[in-house]
């Protein structure tokens, strides 16, 4: 039986009881929201950061939460259960030319970076899903699955 469940990633806790029992995961976290949203500017400012540098704390706190949730099921998981959506560190793909793409670089810094380090067990669970054409550089070697834009339409075809 499928369930699905859409969760709020900006609460400090994930419910793991959503997760409870589960086998398969999928993640998305939402760096865009943050741009548009009058209420996230005034946050930035109030921090003292650019809006894209709030987007991508937020984005990363929406990992975190997901990882700590996801942890505490890892048994019940398939072997590649656990499935995100990513993108490569685009500042370290380019040797630093570029600075603030943290559209790219929120999602690299949790996964894989910060899952590896934290949860070994659920990186060894875990695909990542990249599906930027442009960005084919740096993912982990833990992560069992990389899935890119083009190969994915073939894939499907």
């Amino acid at each position: 039986m499928w369930r699905s469940y859409k969760l709020t990633l900006t609460v400090s806790r994930v419910s793991s009881a959503r997760f409870g029992g589960a086998n398969v995961i999928f993640s998305v976290t939402n760096y865009w929201e943050r741009l548009f949203r009058s209420d996230c500017r005034e946050a930035a400012e109030r921090a003292g950061v650019s809006c894209r540098k709030y987007a991508y704390d937020v984005e990363y706190a929406q990992g975190k939460h997901i990882l700590n949730a996801a942890a505490k099921t890892v048994e019940t998981l398939d072997a590649n259960g656990f499935l995100v959506s990513t993108l490569s560190h685009a500042g370290k793909c380019s040797n630093g030319m570029f600075q603030e793409p943290y559209h790219f670089d929120a999602k690299a810094d949790m996964f894989p970076v910060y899952v590896s380090e934290r949860y070994s067990e659920l990186a060894g669970k875990m695909g990542c899903v990249q599906t930027a054409r442009s960005w084919y550089c740096c993912v982990s070697a833990r992560a069992s699955l990389v899935i890119t834009h083009s190969r994915l339409s073939q894939a499907i075809s």
